[in-house]
């Protein structure tokens, strides 16, 4: 619906809706998380807007096991809706003597944020991160990812973390990253990038390798460049 106002005319949506349903292995609803997405975009921008990406993140909290995520997402206005499952895995704690690294995020952008927020995994010293759930780079694009690593308890020693790009099994690149200061809690967050332009278009690995006191963690994310 549009909507004139005295300073400007607006081209305002309300009426988006998503959901979230979390069913365990036998079927049955163990969480769910719902939110209405409001929106206001200027009339000479409604067909950029309309094309443009939303990302949308609800906490939800479980205990470790295998999930089905059933997702919905609801344009009212336009009478459409879309409808995903995917499996969710949440591991057991491995305890306070191992070297846990978070999962690799791709990084779409970063909103500064001047209250550190160490509890929420999006949080990076640079500010609060929305993550590329898709990463297709151009070769034009900077190639920003994201981790969390968690030291065991008690060792003081800084994290050694080192990536390599491969395609095929081939590796094409490595490199060493600086490490970060850690944050209140003892994690260190890394944030580093990637060079798109040396890369052919193709699929690619993404592999992070972390070092700690004898112990090591290897994470692995996926991205392709076009």
């Amino acid at each position: 619906r549009c909507l004139s106002d005295w300073s400007s005319d607006v081209c305002s949506s309300d009426l988006m809706s998503a959901l979230g349903l979390v069913k365990d292995e036998h079927g049955q609803i163990v969480a769910k998380v719902a939110n209405d997405l409001p929106f206001r975009a200027p009339i000479e921008k409604q067909a950029n807007f309309a094309q443009g990406k939303v990302t949308l993140t609800l906490p939800v909290h479980l205990p470790p096991g295998h999930y089905q995520l059933q997702t919905a997402v609801i344009d009212r206005e336009a009478g459409q809706a879309s409808v995903k499952k995917s499996v969710l895995i949440v591991p057991a704690a491995t305890g306070t003597s191992s070297l846990r690294v978070s999962d690799i995020v791709w990084v779409r952008s970063v909103k500064p944020s001047e209250t550190p927020d160490p509890g929420n995994p999006l949080y990076s010293p640079q500010g609060d991160i929305t993550p590329e759930l898709e990463p297709i780079l151009a070769r034009t694009d900077s190639a920003v990812f994201y981790f969390v690593a968690y030291p065991p308890l008690g060792v003081r020693d800084k994290p050694q973390a080192r990536i390599a790009v491969t395609c095929d099994g081939r590796v094409l690149t490595t490199n060493s990253l600086t490490t970060p200061e850690p944050d209140e809690n003892g994690a260190y967050r890394y944030s580093a990038s990637l060079p798109p332009a040396q890369l052919e278009p193709g699929p690619y690995e993404l592999i992070v390798t972390v070092n700690q006191n004898g112990l090591q963690t290897v994470k692995q994310a996926l991205f392709q460049v076009r």
